[in-house]
């Protein structure tokens, strides 16, 4: 009787845990990277008994991995669910190859993923709506003309000198006339001794005595 006893205690523990092993590797059949972890993401000290904050967070979601719990902060941590289990940008699906590997844990994160897609497209700076210019029209004054003022030229009288007469030649001076002697005159013979005269042009006088 204690013999059966004891078989049956032993074969419900071992129930038990082997329920608790297949519900939990049935869990993280549920996960990003699932597989890399054991029963201490979701017990604590592997008691079966308690559960941990993200075992209890899992299964408020219907222990199925959405984008709206990929979203969501791991319980104690900085990052999101994506983050921490390798899908950073909540795409994953069952099934489907995870976009990261990562290392397993069991209450905290070690390293968050980042999403590749986010990471490499540039952030762009949204387009400023530029406010309509209004411009104002010109009011130019229009332009006054001055009326163009026409100097009459002023012609300078002519300052040229009038023309010298042509030079004429002195008139020559006249020689004086040559002195002639005058004509001798004979007075009347009344004797005496005749003179002779020294001019060449005289003649000779005679006097009588």
């Amino acid at each position: 009787m204690k013999i059966f006893l004891a078989f049956t205690t032993t074969a419900l523990i071992v129930a038990s845990t082997f329920d608790s092993a297949m519900g939990l590797a049935k869990y993280l059949d549920e996960l990003p990277n699932g597989s890399s972890f054991s029963q201490e993401l979701g017990h604590p000290n592997k008691d079966s008994s308690k559960y941990t904050d993200f075992a209890t967070a899992f299964a408020d979601a219907g222990h199925a991995w959405s984008a709206d719990f990929c979203a969501k902060t791991f319980p104690g941590s900085s990052m999101t669910n994506g983050e921490a289990f390798g899908d950073p940008c909540c795409t994953w699906t069952k099934g489907d190859t995870p976009d990261a590997t990562v290392t397993a844990f069991t209450t905290s994160p070690t390293k968050a993923t980042v999403c590749e897609s986010t990471a490499d497209s540039p952030t762009e700076t949204p387009a400023t709506t530029e406010s309509p210019t209004t411009e104002s029209p010109t009011t130019a004054p229009p332009a006054t003309e001055t009326p163009a003022t026409i100097i009459p030229a002023t012609v300078a009288p002519s300052t040229t000198a009038p023309a010298l007469p042509a030079y004429t030649n002195a008139p020559s001076t006249t020689e004086p006339p040559v002195v002639t002697d005058p004509p001798i005159t004979e007075s009347p013979t009344s004797g005496g001794c005749g003179v002779k005269s020294d001019s060449p042009h005289q003649s000779y006088r005679h006097f009588r005595h």
